[in-house]
């Protein structure tokens, strides 16, 4: 484990609330840096025991996706008292790896933009559908988003009429 894994689960204060936070949503969603420079998205199902792995370089990332279950399963053992499986109630992790079929970046600095894109529209129950030649679009849309402080997000391609929804805190 590195020291970020450590910390995640021996801070009792972190742990402590973040446990009950995770186990009652949904999906959850871990961009994780692998290589040193380079940025994957894992998206947990945690209702169905699906651990879906997105790399916009075409890359297959097992590690990483053990990695998350792992982390989880620790936190829960030291903050639940039982396992993540156990806890869920379900039989196990079932893991896709998307790295060929998801959207592709074409350079070596979009890997960010498109975990971000990714995210936002597995979140909004979108395909996931998008190109490079969308990269500079979403970029000043997610600087604008991050300078404004504000919630909300693109629901449409930069080619289409931009629409601008809420997010439902």
């Amino acid at each position: 484990m590195n020291d970020a894994a450590d910390l995640f689960c021996k801070d009792p204060a972190f742990g402590e609330v973040l446990a009950p936070i995770l186990l009652a949503a949904c999906t959850i969603y871990v961009p994780i840096c692998v290589g040193g420079g380079h940025w994957i998205l894992v998206v947990l199902w945690l209702r169905t025991g699906v651990v879906e792995v997105y790399d916009s370089m075409g890359g297959s990332h097992w590690r990483a996706a053990r990695l998350v279950i792992r982390l989880l399963d620790r936190m829960c053992l030291k903050h639940e008292h039982n396992t993540i499986i156990n806890i869920l109630g379900i039989a196990g992790w079932d893991v896709i790896q998307y790295g060929a079929t998801s959207p592709q970046q074409e350079d070596s600095a979009a890997c960010g933009v498109f975990v971000c894109v990714t995210g936002t529209c597995i979140s909004l129950g979108r395909p996931v559908a998008f190109s490079q030649r969308e990269v500079m679009h979403w970029r000043l849309r997610i600087a604008f988003l991050l300078a404004t402080n504000s919630a909300a997000v693109t629901t449409t391609t930069p080619l289409a009429q931009p629409r601008i929804v809420p997010v439902q805190a």
